[in-house]
């Protein structure tokens, strides 16, 4: 077993063959959670910015651009569409 004074040794930043690997873990790590933290924003932007789409439905329009009705199922395609940045 080890004491917290040899466990404080080993994995010290002085100890350089620790050094490079905790530098590349660190960065990775930050990589890996800024994609995970603005891909969470995405998801709440659009779902804040197409509430009213999501809850009363977009406008179907037909072939003479006359509104024919609302569709709550297309809003809800067109929020997945947009939250994978697909385009339609």
């Amino acid at each position: 077993m080890f004491t917290g004074q040899q466990v404080i040794e080993l994995y010290s930043i002085d100890n350089s063959y620790f050094f490079v690997e905790k530098i590349l873990l660190i960065r990775y790590l930050s990589c890996i959670g800024h994609i995970y933290i603005s891909a969470s924003a995405n998801i709440c932007n659009v779902m804040l910015m197409r509430n009213s789409e999501l809850t009363e439905g977009i406008a179907v329009m037909d072939s003479q651009n006359n509104v024919v009705g609302t569709s709550k199922v297309a809003a809800k395609k067109v929020s997945v569409f947009v939250l994978y940045g697909w385009d339609i």
